[in-house]
């Protein structure tokens, strides 16, 4: 590849050499965004041995109102619309005589309502498609839906209704008038709930209180008597088996011989009232009324069933009390739900509890950085307080919490203010990503009624492709690293008024937002955004609209591209001092030096700034005096000493922000580019825009990136042998997005190929050399032309790296779109065909292998 600067005497590069060089760019940003921690390094838990406590310092929840972060316009939660109760179902409260409940069945889009011994089930999308089941003589006291197991049922049956009544248990048979289609058709599907039961199980006196079924068709129960309880069926009785049957997993093995109603008797009164269940780990868990939480192995298959440990409430106040010591005991009693966390999300911590004033409470059932083994334990790791512990925070917190949700870090609370209302608390850690700590927004909506139920709409995640079984085990990066492939997260609540619909927005969507909201990129809650997620990051956000070719989004498409050009920055040039990027966040005032802790220190600065001319308005860097607290004098008065206190407090919170942006710009500084001039102590930045482009590419490369191109799938010929054949690890639906978006990509960076401008942003650190250069007006003039050729010299190659992903992107388009013929044309057969030696060779190949060859796959 060309030198930096670039000399006429130089050789073009070879096509290999531009390729390569273009792969190395993509390879240094999925680096950078590979770059974070597990959940445990945020909490600062380095064993399961040593809890921690966390939300008692200001970054932890940083105040939105604040303008250096700019996140006071952005919205966690987006109303998408409030669905009253169907007015049949009003109608049959009035007939009311024991008791009624209610819940979500989010698989199908379904809310239902319980009277008595009826249950009725809606559309809460939009009210309609009302069905009931009224074949019950005896008060309904739980309902669950369930996946059927495999190969017991006909087809048509895609889900079981399971019910439970004092007396029986009843198996009920769901279809839908559009089988075997996803959850959208499913809206808009009709539902049937078969008239006869598939099976009818006598309870044996047992009150279930919770149904939860696992992904491979088992049932699992709470019971009223403190009992784990599992329904099992199967097609035909066996040997020494019934159809179906109920297991009490909880009891010993002499249980089975001693009478129900002497097991009843003896048994302590601590019914449970909630199981949840990790799928990663094939993970079970209990809570019960008093607090304890019980953990069950499933097995590595998800088929076995054992108890490992259980933890009472009193132990887990106990151990939270002695990570938080300054903190009531009351805030750590009751719990009131528990969250299974897959490893996804974490490969350190397991399960969080949440108590009635809003605390988390974090566990382990493993030692740390074992994640292939079973659960042994259960141990406290974390406390998380809520909001409005901190020394500045508001004095509201949450407080009588009755219903909980936590999923992917984000956490909502129905907290009761009065009879008749609640208020929904909502956090996230999605605007603060690549952090050292876990910071959190946080927000508040009021809800008319009380909550019933709350949860989460489950939808398959896209942005990962299957995992080599043998690669290590890592949670899922931040979303902004996925944001462009991700579905829009949607919660449900339920209360007597009917259903509230909200969206969990993405920085995309904030962003979108923004620019409907203002009508165009030319406000200061826009500019307020590219603060927040600094510039690189927030032109990587601008090219999912800009890029756009949906007809909805045309408008929003173009005000994207201005935002990019308006607020992506130019070429920067840092001066003597620190590695690190000029800050588009916090203080103009402070700089920022890396400790030995990875914290930020202040450090007295000098900066310049080159105002752009017309057309482009800059707001990345801005002139400030330096800051010399060595030099301040305490002044004697009462209003002086008020003065200095509201300072200090002021720059303790200024380098929190520091702290807090300080990650982030590691973070850019890895994707960077740098060109060091040891002659002048210069470090030479791409643009903003263009590690946006070059951060959005790496990012719709990553799931491919390192995937195998084929593998090998075992089958079995007529003559019964086992034989071999390649198969492609992509779907021609796959390949055709991975086409349609980078296209896209290609087509932005042709049309505006011209985004370059010879104007620059500089951070000058003055140093003891620079301070002594200006008493020499020649030298400064000599190095004014320096920078005038180092900035030329930048712009230059900048366009040149863009030349070099165009080629890429166009090379990976030409692989993808010949693989998507073989695809399409039956690989596997093609496959056959060919010689061993291809086979070989092509099983070991990986995308990005593939694409740094200049002939295509072949």
């Amino acid at each position: 590849m060309a030198s930096f600067l670039g000399g006429p005497s130089m050789m073009p590069p070879s096509p290999v050499e531009v390729l390569e060089a273009a792969a190395q760019t993509v390879d240094r940003h999925l680096q950078a965004d590979a770059s974070y921690g597990d959940l445990t390094d945020q909490l600062n838990v380095p064993s399961h041995k040593q809890p921690s406590l966390s939300g008692l310092n200001d970054y932890d929840y940083p105040s939105t109102v604040d303008p250096r972060i700019g996140a006071d316009c952005l919205s966690e939660l987006s109303t998408v619309k409030k669905v009253p109760l169907p007015p049949e179902l009003v109608e049959q409260f009035g007939y009311m005589q024991c008791n009624c409940m209610m819940g979500l069945f989010p698989e199908i889009s379904r809310a239902w309502l319980s009277i008595d011994g009826d249950i009725f089930v809606w559309n809460y999308e939009d009210g309609g498609d009302l069905a009931y089941f009224d074949g019950l003589n005896e008060t309904i006291t739980s309902a669950g839906l369930v996946h059927p197991k495999h190969g017991v049922f006909q087809p048509h049956i895609q889900y079981l209704l399971c019910l439970t009544t004092p007396v029986d248990i009843v198996l009920l048979g769901v279809s839908f008038n559009r089988p075997h289609t996803g959850l959208d058709e499913l809206v808009h599907s009709e539902m049937h709930l078969l008239p006869t039961p598939l099976f009818t199980l006598p309870t044996d006196n047992t009150h279930i209180n919770s149904i939860m079924g696992t992904a491979l068709g088992r049932i699992f129960m709470a019971g009223k008597d403190g009992c784990l309880y599992e329904l099992t069926y199967q097609a035909e009785d066996g040997w020494f088996s019934r159809k179906c049957r109920k297991i009490n997993h909880s009891a010993s093995t002499l249980s089975f011989i001693v009478p129900s109603f002497l097991n009843f008797s003896f048994a302590e009164d601590d019914p449970l009232v909630q199981i949840t269940v990790d799928e990663s780990r094939h993970i079970l868990y209990t809570r019960s009324e008093k607090g304890t939480i019980q953990v069950f192995d499933l097995g590595e298959d998800g088929k076995g069933t054992s108890r490992v440990a259980a933890v009472s409430l009193q132990t887990t106040v106990q151990n939270a009390a002695l990570v938080a010591r300054n903190i009531d005991r009351s805030n750590f009693k009751p719990l009131v739900h528990i969250a299974a966390v897959s490893r996804t999300e974490s490969v350190n911590v397991h399960l969080v509890a949440v108590t009635h004033a809003g605390v988390r409470l974090y566990f382990t059932t493993n030692y740390f950085h074992h994640p292939r083994s079973r659960p042994s334990m259960l141990s406290l790791v974390h406390v998380r307080l809520p909001p409005g512990f901190s020394a500045s925070a508001s004095p509201q917190k949450p407080s009588n919490v009755h219903v909980a949700h936590y999923k992917k870090g984000t956490l909502l609370l129905a907290s009761s203010q009065t009879e008749d209302n609640d208020v929904l608390w909502a956090s996230s850690p999605d605007s603060f990503p690549f952090q050292n700590k876990l910071m959190e927004t946080h927000a508040t909506i009021p809800i008319d009624g009380r909550t019933w139920a709350l949860t989460e709409v489950p939808l398959p995640s896209v942005s990962q492709r299957p995992a080599d079984p043998n690669a290590p085990i890592r949670a899922d990066p931040p979303l902004v690293v996925t944001e462009h492939m991700e579905p829009v997260r949607r919660f449900i609540l339920l209360s007597a008024q009917g259903s509230h619909l909200m969206n969990k927005l993405r920085p995309v969507d904030q962003l979108r937002q923004l620019l409907i909201k203002n009508n165009g990129p030319d406000s200061e809650e826009v500019k307020d955004f590219f603060k927040l997620h600094l510039a690189s990051q927030a032109c990587a956000t601008c090219l999912i609209l800009a890029c756009s070719k949906l007809a909805a989004d045309k408008q929003v498409s173009e005000w994207a591209t201005r935002a990019f050009f308006l607020y992506g920055g130019e070429v920067q040039i840092n001066y003597g001092a620190p590695s690190i990027p000029p800050s588009t966040l916090g203080p103009a005032s402070l700089s920022t030096t890396i400790g030995p802790t990875g914290y930020s220190s202040p450090a007295p600065i000098s900066t310049t700034v080159m105002t752009p001319g017309p057309g482009l308005s800059s707001s990345f860097a801005t002139p400030a005096q330096a800051l010399h607290p060595s030099q301040m004098s305490t002044p004697n008065t009462a209003f002086g000493q008020q003065q200095q206190s509201l300072l200090q407090q002021q720059q303790q919170q200024q380098l929190l922000l520091q702290q807090q942006q300080q990650q982030s710009l590691l973070h850019q500084q890895q994707s960077q580019q740098q060109h060091q001039f040891p002659s002048f102590g210069q470090e030479v930045f791409y643009s903003p825009k263009h590690e946006g482009i070059c951060l959005y590419l790496s990012r719709l490369l990553r799931p491919l990136w390192e995937y195998k191109v084929v593998s090998d799938v075992p089958f079995q010929n007529r003559q019964g042998q086992k034989q071999i054949f390649l198969a492609s690890r992509l779907s021609g639906e796959e390949l055709s997005w991975f086409l349609q978006q980078l296209s896209e990509l290609r087509e932005f960076i042709t049309v505006n190929s011209q985004f370059a401008s010879p104007l620059v942003t500089e951070s000058l650190t003055a140093t003891p050399l620079q301070r002594t250069s200006r008493l020499d007006v020649s030298t400064q003039l000599d190095e004014q032309t320096r920078r005038r050729q180092l900035v030329e010299a930048q712009i230059k190659h900048e366009k040149q790296s863009m030349q070099y992903n165009e080629e890429l992107i166009q090379r990976i388009c030409e692989n993808l779109g010949l693989w998507k013929v073989l695809c399409d044309h039956q690989f596997h057969i093609l496959a056959s065909g060919l010689s061993g030696r291809f086979s070989v060779t092509t099983s070991s190949i990986s995308w990005h292998l593939a694409f740094r060859r200049t002939n295509r796959i072949s």
